[in-house]
């Protein structure tokens, strides 16, 4: 008999570690792609609400993510994006940019010049959408031949941010094991916050066993690396100097259906892994009830 395993998790946002009261610890930050951002998606419950629309090209212009939806300045998403501001007031608006190192689309990060005129074109982007209260960039997959020049990008882009009122967040790479290092510069523990990416699927290479997404503490074995856990995570990016007050942690918004013959349990034999969509941006239904 095939049954349905369905893993729910809620939606991407804050907690944080310390007694007092922080601004991390107010905060409620939910993420969406292109379009995800509708009049049926419960915003209000957000305190910072980023739209990733943005990424640069290889050659250090400034892209974007869907440029079907977002190419229009005064129609397009970002802009609609942008008008949710006149109902919910309080919400702080940010413009999420996205590359990666296997998209070949950040490498000019070790060009000075290249990189100078990226953040000019970046400024410019923003100075079109005066209701946005900050800049998000999650840049993935960084070696140690980018820690300097990364450091040195965020450094002349908060700058630059700071002469238009703009604030500046950053995504972390939830295996802070290997990446803490790497991207760790003394520009993180300046920001409003930093998004530890503890909502993606830690065992996403696991496609033929029903499978935990994110972990607090790790499970038996095979789900016992310390490394995948978020509790793990969070030491790692403290010791490497990040203060808990500016730490994100990220809870995946969707959930995992898997396909399993009599599984009833994590390890067990599974077919047709899916990434099941679950409570895209807090938008409820019957599915998230309420």
């Amino acid at each position: 008999m095939t049954r349905w395993l369905l893993l729910c998790a809620l939606g991407a946002f804050v907690v944080s570690l310390q007694i007092h009261e922080t601004e991390a610890q107010r905060s409620r930050v939910c993420f969406a792609q292109s379009g995800d951002y509708s009049t049926n998606t419960a915003m209000g419950f957000c305190s910072q609400a980023i739209y990733m629309a943005l990424t640069p090209t290889s050659r250090g212009l400034l892209g974007l993510v869907n440029s079907a939806n977002d190419a229009d300045d005064i129609m397009g998403g970002i802009k609609k994006f942008t008008s949710r501001k006149t109902t919910y007031s309080y919400l702080e608006l940010y413009l999420g940019m996205v590359g990666s190192v296997a998209a070949g689309n950040i490498a000019w990060l070790n060009n000075p010049t290249t990189r100078a005129s990226f953040i000019q074109l970046v400024i410019e982007k923003l100075k079109v959408y005066p209701e946005m209260t900050g800049l998000y960039v999650d840049f993935e997959g960084m070696t140690s031949t980018f820690t300097a020049n990364y450091a040195a990008f965020l450094t002349t882009l908060k700058t630059e941010l700071d002469k238009i009122n703009v604030k500046l967040a950053t995504a972390l790479p939830y295996d802070a094991l290997t990446y803490a290092g790497v991207y760790y510069n003394t520009v993180l523990p300046t920001l409003p916050f930093n998004v530890l990416k503890t909502y993606e699927d830690m065992y996403a290479t696991s496609t033929t066993v029903t499978h935990p997404i994110a972990l607090l503490y790790s499970l038996a074995a095979p789900f016992n690396v310390d490394s995948k856990t978020i509790s793990n995570n969070v030491f790692r990016w403290v010791i490497a100097g990040l203060p808990t007050s500016n730490i994100i942690l990220g809870l995946p918004m969707y959930s995992l259906k898997f396909t399993a013959s009599g599984a009833t349990n994590f390890n067990a034999a599974a077919t047709a892994v899916v990434k099941d969509t679950y409570c895209i941006a807090f938008r409820f239904n019957k599915h998230c009830g309420r």
